[in-house]
């Protein structure tokens, strides 16, 4: 039976997943849907063999085969409706991220999922296959950096991400939470959440002192646009492992920092510290250090590269078809681990807006 692939939305993060379509084996069925006639006409100029569709209710409305997947490449306000409609259609789901606007829609999203017989994905783990990524949940499940006790996750950007802080190609609605659901948080946040419960496997989550701010920054908005998502986010989470280990990070997420730019991802254990780019972007490599008994410094260098262009767009399809074709190796992000993900994210902005920690705990480790 040939793999069919339905794109709900024909822009740019569509066109990185439609690369991905050539890179399923046996190849796939193309399909997509937007009301916009010119975005479907660029579309077609890059992959001449789509079936193109003027809405996602035409193109879902034949009979669905059992190994279809729809994929959610709607902006953010979008993704609850159009996931909904796609499964109650008969399609396996992978949405983009942020997987929703709020918990409840994300709750609904999994439920329908679960009561169709369907799977429902994120592609917020699209860093999954990566190598370095990969090597890294190898340290710590072998324990070769010791007991982990810190991690210092500090990302801050200026005017890296278009619309986040005002300064678009007309893509508004990124600064407005109505539309996006939230901003820097919202925008990133996704990728390192879920690099922290794929390494930690945490059994629950604190989340304390979150600072969400907007930052003056002198963008020339639109009449009637009035931006009210942060721009800067800091927060401390205490994950805490199912041996009772506890793990603090300190985390920042800023899209126009007045500061220099500057970016550290680092896992501290009691033997040894790790440091990486969990997206694999900048330089590809791993830095492992240990202190011996005289203060001498020993450096482990770990070099990767990527494995082929545009990887990051289109390893979550791949993922996700290995999984609903229930093989074993695939690194998908899918149904209550979405869901979990999601919440940690939620957990920030909740405790922001009410001044004080919030405590996720979960049934067993992610």
């Amino acid at each position: 039976m040939t793999q069919r692939v339905y794109l709900i939305g024909a822009g740019i993060i569509a066109d990185c997943h439609a690369g991905g379509v050539h890179r399923l084996p046996g190849g796939a069925e193309l399909h997509v849907a937007d009301p916009n006639p010119e975005a479907l006409r660029t579309f077609k100029q890059h992959y001449p063999e789509a079936r193109l569709y003027a809405s996602s209710e035409e193109m879902l409305a034949t009979p669905a085969q059992e190994q279809d997947i729809a994929i959610n490449c709607t902006p953010p306000w979008l993704h609850h409706p159009e996931t909904l409609r796609a499964l109650r259609a008969g399609r396996h789901v992978l949405c983009e991220k942020p997987f929703a606007l709020n918990r409840a829609e994300a709750e609904e999203m999994v439920a329908v999922a679960e009561e169709c017989g369907l799977e429902i994905g994120c592609c917020s783990h699209r860093h999954a296959s990566w190598e370095l990524h990969r090597k890294a949940c190898d340290l710590v499940a072998a324990d070769a950096l010791g007991r982990i006790f810190r991690v210092e996750w500090i990302h801050r950007d200026s005017r890296l991400r278009r619309g986040i802080e005002g300064r678009s190609r007309g893509i508004w609605w990124s600064v407005e939470k109505a539309k996006a659901g939230g901003g820097r948080l919202m925008d990133m946040g996704p990728y390192d959440v879920a690099v922290w419960m794929e390494l930690f496997r945490p059994v629950s989550v604190r989340v304390s002192n979150v600072l969400a701010e907007q930052l003056h920054i002198g963008a020339d908005l639109p009449e009637g646009v009035v931006p009210d998502v942060e721009v800067h986010l800091s927060a401390t989470l205490q994950l805490e492992q199912a041996n009772g280990n506890r793990i603090q990070i300190a985390y920042e997420r800023t899209s126009a920092s007045h500061g220099p730019e500057y970016h550290h991802e680092g896992v501290y254990g009691l033997d040894a510290y790790m440091t990486w780019n969990s997206l694999g972007h900048g330089t590809p490599e791993m830095q492992i250090r240990r202190s011996g008994p005289l203060g001498e410094v020993e450096e482990e260098i770990i070099q990767a590269e990527p494995p082929y262009p545009d990887w990051h767009c289109q390893e979550p399809l791949l993922d996700f078809a290995r999984h609903v074709a229930g093989e074993p190796e695939n690194h998908a992000l899918t149904g209550q681990d979405a869901l979990r993900n999601f919440s940690v994210l939620m957990a920030m902005y909740e405790s922001a807006e009410r001044g004080e920690a919030v405590t996720l705990r979960f049934n067993q480790g992610v």
